[in-house]
């Protein structure tokens, strides 16, 4: 994206000049968001933390202003909030597969609420599992038996 703004920055020069503050602020969004995954990397990469597209970039940019501790604490609390998990929740309904599982998730949810993490991991380890094994129907292999080279999002 980098290098296609930078090409549409030379073409603004000569052509459609009045699509240059719009680029330039395309441009700005662009480098503020790499900051923000780059900080949460180096933040709480090592700590097994992963930035996805569902996260709330305010939020992010807010917690990585924190020491490494207290970003955890925040992100975890982020994660614990009502909205964000009814956020998440919804945006899985649209995949069919995981649609046959929302019961499971529930449930799930309902552990997790209620501090049971060891059942809802297990719940939600079952719900990857069946859901890779319904979308991957050409290769049906549970999770534990992949190599980290076919862990593709």
């Amino acid at each position: 994206m980098a290098g296609q703004i930078k090409g549409m920055k030379l073409l603004t020069r000569i052509v459609a000049r009045g699509q240059r503050t719009a680029l330039l602020e395309v441009e700005k969004q662009l480098q503020d968001l790499v900051a923000s995954v780059d900080g949460f990397y180096d933040l709480l990469g090592a700590r097994n933390w992963i930035y996805h597209d569902n996260l709330n970039t305010e939020v992010v940019k807010e917690i990585i202003q924190k020491p490494a501790d207290e970003a955890e604490q925040a992100l975890i609390a982020y994660y614990r909030e009502s909205d964000t998990l009814d956020f998440m929740v919804r945006h899985l309904r649209r995949f069919p597969p995981m649609r046959a599982r929302e019961d499971l998730i529930r449930r799930a949810r309902e552990d997790y609420e209620a501090d049971r993490f060891d059942a809802a991991t297990l719940l939600l380890i079952t719900v990857m599992d069946g859901f890779v094994n319904d979308v991957e129907t050409e290769q049906r292999r549970g999770l534990h038996a992949r190599d980290d080279d076919e862990m593709v999002a």
